[in-house]
Formats: C-alpha cells, sequence, structure tokens
C-alpha cells in the first residue's frame, strides 16, 4: 500500500513539474526574463520636419490582454533628441502649418507610405513648447502609454529642436509588472516538484524491502 502511495504521488508531483516547467520556458520564450514583449512597427525615415500618421493604432496580440501593458516606443537611430506627441488633426495641421513633412496613414513591409507635404518653414516651432499634445514624450528613446483609444488622432514624430531630417524605429510592447520574475519562479517550484516527483518514485521501487528467504 505505502509502494502504491508513493508511486501515485511521485507521478503526480513529476507531471505537475514538468507542466510548470514547460510553461515557464513558453512564457520567457515570448516575454523574456524581463516581461517584454516587443514587435517592430515602422521605421521613420524623413528628410522633412516631421512624420504626420493619421490614424495610427497598434492592438495587442500575445497573452490575456487585461494582464498587459501596451506602449508605443520611439527610439532615434540618428543620436538626436527625438518626439512623440498624440494629438487631434485639427491641431497637428495648424502646428505643422507652412512646416515641411510627410503624411502617412498606412504601413507596408515595415515602413510608411508617406505623402510630401512642402513648407518653408524649417527648423519647426519645438514640439515639446507646444501644448496641443494629449500624450507626449521625448528623449533618444520616447515611449507613449497606449489604450488604443486614439485611433481618431495622429501621432507626429519629430526631432526634439523641430530640424530637419528625422529617422528613429517604432515599436510596440507589452509588458507585465514582476511577470519575468514570477515565471522563473513557476519555473524552479517546477523543478523542485519534479525532482520530489523522481525521488518518491525512486523510494516507492524500493520500498518492497528484500523478499524472505525460503526455509530449508
Amino acid at each position: 500500500m505505502k509502494k502504491a502511495v508513493l508511486a501515485i504521488f511521485g507521478v503526480l508531483l513529476l507531471l505537475l513539474g514538468i507542466a510548470a516547467v514547460v510553461a515557464s520556458g513558453l512564457v520567457i520564450s515570448v516575454f523574456g526574463t524581463k516581461g517584454e514583449n516587443t514587435t517592430p512597427v515602422a521605421v521613420v525615415d524623413t528628410d522633412t520636419a516631421a512624420l504626420y500618421v493619421r490614424s495610427f493604432n497598434v492592438e495587442r496580440t500575445e497573452g490575456p490582454q487585461e494582464y498587459l501593458n501596451l506602449s508605443v516606443g520611439v527610439k532615434s537611430t540618428n543620436g538626436k533628441t527625438i518626439f512623440v506627441g498624440v494629438t487631434p488633426p485639427d491641431k497637428a495641421q495648424a502646428y505643422l502649418r507652412g512646416v515641411p513633412y510627410e503624411s502617412a496613414s498606412k504601413i507596408s513591409d515595415g515602413a510608411f507610405e508617406v505623402k510630401a507635404v512642402p513648407g518653408l518653414i524649417v527648423p519647426a516651432p519645438a514640439p515639446e513648447q507646444q501644448t496641443i499634445w494629449t500624450l507626449s514624450d521625448s528623449g533618444t528613446s520616447a515611449t507613449l502609454p497606449w489604450d488604443g483609444q486614439h485611433g481618431s488622432d495622429v501621432l507626429v514624430v519629430m526631432n526634439a529642436d523641430g530640424t530637419a531630417g528625422v529617422r528613429a524605429d517604432i515599436s510596440a510592447t507589452l509588458t507585465r509588472p514582476n511577470l519575468g520574475a514570477m515565471t522563473i519562479a513557476v519555473g524552479v517550484l517546477g523543478t523542485l516538484l519534479a525532482v520530489f516527483g523522481v525521488v518518491m518514485l525512486v523510494l516507492a521501487f524500493r520500498s518492497g524491502g528484500k523478499a524472505p528467504r525460503p526455509t530449508p
């Protein structure tokens, strides 16, 4: 009876441990040890003062959406401080009036399909000094929290000083606070459970004792 109980619990612990390790590995393969999954969206490459993107939006594509935070990141690729902002179309157009920029509404093969809008004012007024932005950030790497509710607004990407020649990569990142640490903990726990399961199976097969010697 003792042998059977040890064997049953050993198998259960082994299977549970293996399942936990596999699940942990799958999560880490998607989100890494930092709990982040970043997907490239498009490249910004314009010799004008700004990229104006109509109806810009990104959507969640991995994992239970209600437990994940979504953000849009814009990283400078030429070392300049970048600015990214979201604002209604009429405010963006008023701000960029007379400034040469490129307008886009579609992404194809990781690049924006753009139409040049001519202008004579370069550099543009510094975007950080404007009060039109619903969301904004700046730096060599700028980040906007994204809830998917800005589909009617436009995304504007510029150099922070308003000069022409904007080079950047846009990406979308899904994050879950503490996901990496929790996943590693689940993996470690799964490994321990699997080890205990193996130990219990070994004990089960050894617990039968020695067979009695035959009486002469």
